[in-house]
């Protein structure tokens, strides 16, 4: 929430004229059919395989530090030790899929679900990114955090440590960890930059290749990174150096994020965007921005859709428009206020201010991206790291514990119990099964299209821009089914339903803080505040709320001058926040805590796909025991470690190979790591269980290491410095012991790899990859998956190395009518010449 101002001297129109003018377990897809490779074909498929053998995590959490967030900070610090404690000590899993708390050893007929992660790096930064070049919230100010410039709470506030790091230890060691967690968590505060900007925030902690040290603004009032005497850039030298040492190249990473409003990351200058000079005036409360044409209230993607500061050239066939522009019109101060500026940009003023949301799902998913201060294309750390590695996309998840109700994304055993709280997983967010009216006619939407409708694409976007028939282009939004996610300063229409709930949005008269179960009522935004704004228009510096949920203890007698209390100001704009449990009239008591459509994560989110996990910040249970696992962002969390899980023991095989008799695997298992792992150990081919790489398959691994990004082209490794190392296939007592006895890969005395498959017979009906019984090592695999390559055997694979199997063209036809999972970016069907993995899906 922005600290209202009123507003001082007025920059004149003129002034902004130049606006816009200007390892246990090993597997890959793997789906096709595998048949016996020919050593004299020339031809060779190579697909890499996901090495789970994943013994590190980087956990960023990017936290609001707004005001009215204490009490969310609260939940949080509550749940995330049960994420850390499940982390390092895992449930045991029985084959049917029943889990129980690991007492320190699984029980018999169980298995821990993933190897324990003893490597955990876990950081905290903020929202809070200051004013990007204006004079809102400037970055020494007392009492206030407004600038944390995306450094580590822990050396921003002056704790112990930037960040966390687990390396294992025991009880009273993972004791010490949830308190130095909650401690970092609470460091955060609530006293940081209303202009709240938590994507940027994590962008330029993990991605930005240039994070500025400074906004500052030019000879032409245009937002430029600060420089030095010598006129170059200043970079933040200590965003890079805890980048550096917080971020892994070889481990899995997270990224959550918590926040009860939406983000608003203005753009910092730069030369790649449209009008990204001018992103500051978005926190400039001392500038009154321009009218937008009619045109923007219809459809604001619409190539007539403009800023009246374009009307002297506006877009082809819309000159109509600019005549709406005479006079040099600006928003009054009732349809401007500072505390608003970041929602709907386009349709109210003509031009967006804010990054693209595309930017972060690039980052997200991308090895390379732009450089958005001089449009040049770099490698993207997040994914790229030093020596030629190259992180899995699927190693990267992001999580959002936002504003939406949580009824949205609930499952339906949650929607059913008043004590059960499940979340959808992002997979199921996509399946199209709610009942929904549009214009007339009855038709089924998926969770994404209630929460977010279609925001579509504006014409005079980057990506429009570039390429004008791209689909969507121009086309006008498509509200969310939710009318509680419609984003408004105005009341929303009464009696519009939530089609999951049910729950009708009802007027701002009413006397219940429960007259619906999601956001209580709407609020009276429309008074006059005299003692904040003297220009006698109506306040309208609030959103309506996307829900609310009552706080375990309500904040007394609230005051106008407590920023942290939304009731101050009571009984005149009629809060659900600050009535009565029982009902009533609103007073100075809050009892209820809230949150705002959080539209922009929330579209990451959904675009960056089965990789995203989605909770609601408005919990279903927030008061009573906080170790209920239906309690807080419990659920939250234990949807974040369920969804890491999956790759921590391992994705299984959704299909199974077509193999030798015997039951062997007819293709090679390869190694690969750059000449100087990063761990400073190269590969060792006289290793046990390893033999050297024929030239043949080392030439048509090296091809997809380069196709991959990993080396040649725009690297700085050689694709000639990889070195490989065949895995063999384990045989006799020892493929018998890695089929059938569970356990750590390290305590194995042999070392190589064997084909898990217990329902797997030959033609003479003998089973010849792990029997037909229950087999513990494929406990955690689904029903339909229970199959996978299993690694065991001392550093198999190499720690960082990357694994594939290479098989000759007949072995891996590319007519086999076994398709790829489309969601998995490494599977490409192969054929007359080596296939590429392709690292950008």
């Amino acid at each position: 929430m922005i600290k209202s101002q009123s507003r001082r001297s007025r920059a004149s129109f003129a002034a902004g004229a130049a606006l816009l003018a200007s390892a246990v377990l090993t597997q890959g897809c793997l789906q096709r059919e595998v048949k016996k490779q020919n050593p004299n074909t020339s031809n060779v498929f190579v697909e890499q395989i996901a090495n789970t053998a994943i013994d590190k995590i980087d956990l960023l959490f990017v936290i609001d530090n707004s005001v009215s967030m204490a009490d969310k900070q609260e939940i949080l610090a509550f749940a995330v030790p049960e994420m850390v404690k499940r982390l390092v000590n895992p449930l045991c899993k029985d084959v049917a899929g029943n889990t129980q708390p690991n007492p320190g050893e699984c029980p018999s007929g169980t298995s821990p679900e993933f190897s324990p992660v003893d490597d955990i790096h876990i950081g905290v930064i903020s929202s809070s990114l200051g004013g990007h070049g204006s004079r809102s919230c400037p970055r020494a100010e007392a009492g206030w955090n407004n600038d944390d410039q995306a450094h580590l709470i822990g050396s921003v506030r002056g704790l112990p440590e930037a960040f966390l790091a687990w390396s294992g230890g025991d009880a009273a060691a993972q004791t010490a960890l949830v308190t130095n967690f909650a401690t970092h968590v609470s460091a955060t505060g609530e006293s940081g930059c209303g202009f709240e900007a938590p994507l940027e925030a994590w962008y330029r902690f993990l991605i930005d290749p240039q994070p500025p040290q400074d906004i500052v603004l030019d000879a032409d009032s245009k937002a430029v990174m600060a420089t030095n005497a010598e006129g170059v850039p200043v970079v933040d030298g200590v965003v890079l150096a805890q980048r550096a040492e917080f971020l892994r190249p070889d481990g899995l990473v997270a990224i959550v994020v918590l926040t009860d409003e939406n983000d608003c990351s203005a753009m910092d200058g730069g030369s790649y965007y449209s009008n990204a000079g001018f992103g500051y005036l978005i926190a400039e409360q001392t500038y009154d921005l321009p009218i937008a044409t009619s045109a923007c209230e219809t459809n604001p993607n619409g190539a007539c859709c403009f800023s009246c500061l374009q009307a002297g050239s506006p877009p082809d066939g819309c000159d109509a428009y600019a005549s709406e522009c005479s006079g040099g019109a600006v928003l009054s101060p009732s349809e401007d206020r500072a505390n608003v500026r970041c929602f709907q940009n386009k349709r109210r003023f003509g031009v967006d201010l804010l990054y693209p949301t595309q930017r972060y799902v690039d980052a997200l998913t991308k090895s390379t991206i732009v450089d958005a201060r001089n449009g040049t294309t770099v490698d993207n750390p997040l994914l790229r790291g030093a020596n030629g590695q190259a992180r899995d996309p699927q190693l990267v998840f992001f999580a959002g514990i936002v504003g939406l109700p949580w009824q949205d994304i609930a499952t339906a055993a949650s929607l059913q119990s008043d004590t059960i709280m499940e979340y959808r997983t992002a997979a199921e967010l996509d399946i199209k099964d709610v009942p929904v009216s549009r214009n007339g006619a009855e038709t089924l939407a998926s969770r994404w299209e209630v929460i977010l409708g279609n925001p579509g694409l504006a014409a005079s976007s980057k990506v429009c821009q570039d390429d004008p028939d791209l689909a969507g282009c121009g086309a006008a939004p498509v509200l969310p089914d939710d009318p509680f996610m419609i984003e408004s300063i105005t009341e929303r229409t009464p009696g519009l339903a939530n089609p999951i709930s049910g729950d009708v949005i009802v007027a701002s008269t009413s006397t219940s803080p429960t007259a619906n179960d999601i956001n209580g009522h709407e609020v009276n935004n429309s008074v006059v505040d005299d003692a904040t704004y003297q220009d006698g228009g109506p306040a309208n510096d609030d959103l309506q709320y996307a829900c609310i949920f009552p706080l375990a203890t309500p904040k007394m007698d609230c005051t106008a001058g407590d920023r942290s209390c939304d009731c101050g100001d009571e009984p005149s704009r009629n809060r659900p926040l600050c009535q009565p449990p029982a009902g009533g009239n609103a007073t100075t008591t809050q009892n209820y805590g809230k949150a705002y459509p959080g539209t922009r994560i929330l579209q990451v989110l959904r675009d960056f796909g089965a990789n995203s996990i989605v909770g609601s910040i408005c919990p279903k249970i927030s008061t009573g025991d906080a170790q209920n696992p239906n309690f807080g962002y419990n659920p939250a969390v234990q949807a974040i470690v369920d969804r890491l899980a999956e790759k921590l023991a391992g994705k299984c095989l959704p299909r199974e190979l077509t193999l030798n008799p015997d039951g062997t695997v007819p293709c090679e298992v390869v190694e690969a790591s750059p000449s100087v792992a990063e761990d400073g150990v190269p590969l060792d081919c006289n290793l046990d269980g390893r033999d050297p790489v024929e030239p043949l398959v080392a030439e048509a691994v090296r091809k997809q290491l380069e196709a991959a990004g990993r080396c040649g082209g725009g690297s700085d490794t050689s694709c000639d410095d990889y070195q490989m190392c065949k895995i063999v296939e384990l045989t006799d007592a020892a493929r018998t012991e890695c089929l059938t006895t569970p356990g750590e890969a390290s305590a194995f005395d042999n070392a190589g790899f064997c084909y898990v498959d217990p329902a797997l017979q030959n033609d003479a009906g003998d089973f010849i990859a792990g029997g037909a019984a229950a087999n513990p090592i494929v406990a955690n695999c689904p029903a339909s998956e229970r199959r996978l390559l299993r690694f065991v055997g001392e550093r198999t694979p190499t720690p960082n190395s990357i694994t594939f199997v290479a098989c000759t063209a007949d072995a891996a036809s590319k007519d086999a009518d076994i398709p790829c999972d489309p969601n998995d970016p490494a599977c490409e069907i192969g054929g007359d010449e080596p296939v590429a993995e392709e690292m950008d899906p």
